[in-house]
C-alpha cells in the first residue's frame, strides 16, 4: 500500500464522522425528496417491425427497410397526435404534450425493434396508456405504410412484449432502489471529500507525539473528559511520568495552562489533583481563570501562593492564560500545557512553549475530549 493510500485511510478513519454524515445527509434528502414528490410509475413493452408486403420479396428479406422504419417510427410514438387519440380512448384529463412527455421509445440498434416506456401516476393507468398507445401506435403505422391497391401494408406493428409490471420511479427515471442506492454513492463521495478537504486545511494536532515534538517537552500522557469517580491507571501514569520531572517529587507548584481558546485547563488540573492524591491527600486547587496580569504579578497574590504551599503538599494552578502562566514561572516546579485534541493549532502551541522559560520543568498532557459511548478506562 502506497504511502499516500495509507494516509488517506489514515484521514478516514479519524474523521469517519464525516463520511457517515455525508450519507445520513444525502439518503435523508433523497427521503424527503420522495415523499414530496407524487408517486410515478413505469411500464415497458416491446414492438416489432414486420414488412409482410411487396417489401418482404427483396434480396435481404425487407430487414433494411423494416430497420429504417423502426427508427423513424421511435421517434413518432411521443408525438401530440398519437398522444392526442390516447387521450381521446381513455378520457384523460391531460393535455396532448403532457402526456407525450410521459412517453419514451427507442430503436435497438441494428434491429426492427422498438421499445417503449410510458409512466403515469398510478400502476393501473401506465399499463392502461401503454396498451391503448401501442394499439393506436400500430393503427398510425398501418396508415401510413398502406399502398393503393396492395392487400397488405409495407411495414406493420407486431406486439413481442406486452406491457410488464409496472415499476416505481423517481428522479433521472430511476427506480426506487437505484435512487436510494445512488444516494448513498453519492453521500460516501460527498463525505470522503469532506473529510479529505477538511484534512487539508487543519493544522491542529491529533496525535500525542506531535504535540510533544512541537512543544518540545514532556509528554505525560492523554485524558478525556468526564473522568470516572475512581482513579484509572491512565492517571497513574500521569503521576509516574510528572514526578522526575520536579526538584523535589514529594511537594510543589504545578501550572495547568492552554495555548488554544478553547481552555481546557480545569480538566486536567483536575486529572493532575487525583493522580498526585493517590499516594498524598493534600492537593488544592486553585482557578485562576479570568485574573488579571496585574494580579498575578502583586506581591500579595505570590504570598497567598506560599501561603497555599506551606499548607499544602500540591499546589496546582489553573491558569488558561499561557502569558499569566509564564509569569508564575517563580513560583512554579513545573509548568503543564494543555493540548487539546483537534482544537489546539501547531502554531498556537508553539507560540505558547515560547512563551514559557527554559528554567522551569514542562511537560504536555493530550486531550481527547468527551469519550465515545462505551470507551472505559481501566480503573482500581
Amino acid at each position: 500500500m502506497t504511502s499516500a493510500l495509507t494516509e488517506y485511510r489514515s484521514v478516514l478513519r479519524k474523521r469517519w464522522r464525516w463520511v457517515a454524515w455525508g450519507v445520513l445527509l444525502t439518503v435523508g434528502a433523497t427521503t424527503v425528496f420522495l415523499l414530496l414528490s407524487p408517486p410515478i410509475y413505469r411500464t415497458q413493452a416491446t414492438v416489432f417491425v414486420r414488412t409482410p408486403g411487396d417489401v418482404s420479396r427483396v434480396v435481404d428479406g425487407g430487414d433494411s427497410y423494416a430497420q429504417g422504419r423502426a427508427a423513424t417510427y421511435a421517434e413518432l410514438a411521443d408525438s401530440t397526435d398519437l398522444a392526442a387519440r390516447v387521450i381521446d380512448d381513455l378520457g384523460l384529463g391531460l393535455a396532448p404534450e403532457a402526456l407525450a412527455n410521459r412517453i419514451d421509445a427507442a430503436n435497438r440498434p441494428g434491429t426492427a425493434l422498438i421499445d417503449v416506456d410510458v409512466r403515469a401516476p398510478s400502476p393501473e393507468e401506465a399499463v392502461q396508456t401503454t396498451t391503448v398507445l401501442i394499439a393506436e401506435f400500430a393503427t398510425m403505422v398501418r396508415t401510413l405504410e398502406e399502398v393503393p391497391g396492395a392487400l397488405q401494408p409495407r411495414a406493420e406493428l407486431v406486439v413481442v412484449e406486452l406491457p410488464g409490471p409496472p415499476t416505481r420511479i423517481v428522479a433521472w427515471n430511476v427506480p426506487l432502489p437505484t435512487a436510494l442506492l445512488a444516494a448513498v454513492l453519492a453521500g460516501l463521495f460527498l463525505g470522503t471529500t469532506a473529510a479529505v478537504v477538511r484534512s487539508i486545511f487543519d493544522h491542529s494536532l491529533h496525535d500525542p507525539r506531535d504535540a510533544a515534538r512541537v512543544s518540545g517537552s514532556t509528554l505525560l500522557g492523554s485524558i478525556r473528559d468526564g473522568a470516572p469517580d475512581r482513579v484509572t491507571s491512565n492517571e497513574r501514569g500521569l503521576r509516574l511520568r510528572l514526578l522526575p520531572l520536579l526538584r523535589n517529587p514529594s511537594r510543589g507548584v504545578i501550572t495547568v495552562t492552554d495555548g488554544s481558546r478553547a481552555s481546557a485547563t480545569a480538566t486536567t488540573a483536575r486529572y493532575l489533583a487525583r493522580a498526585l492524591a493517590v499516594r498524598d491527600s493534600s492537593v488544592v486547587i486553585a482557578d485562576l481563570d479570568g485574573q488579571r496580569a496585574h494580579v498575578i504579578d502583586s506581591t500579595e497574590f505570590r504570598t497567598r501562593i506560599r501561603k497555599l504551599r506551606s499548607r499544602y503538599n500540591w499546589v496546582i494552578l489553573a491558569c488558561p492564560s499561557a502569558t499569566n502562566a509564564a509569569a508564575l514561572a517563580d513560583v512554579s516546579d513545573a509548568i503543564v500545557l494543555t493540548v487539546r485534541q483537534g482544537v489546539t493549532t501547531r502554531r498556537q502551541l508553539r507560540d505558547t512553549a515560547m512563551l514559557l522559560p527554559k528554567s522551569v520543568a514542562s511537560a504536555v498532557v493530550f486531550d481527547r475530549g468527551v469519550p465515545p459511548l462505551g470507551d472505559g478506562e481501566e480503573t482500581e
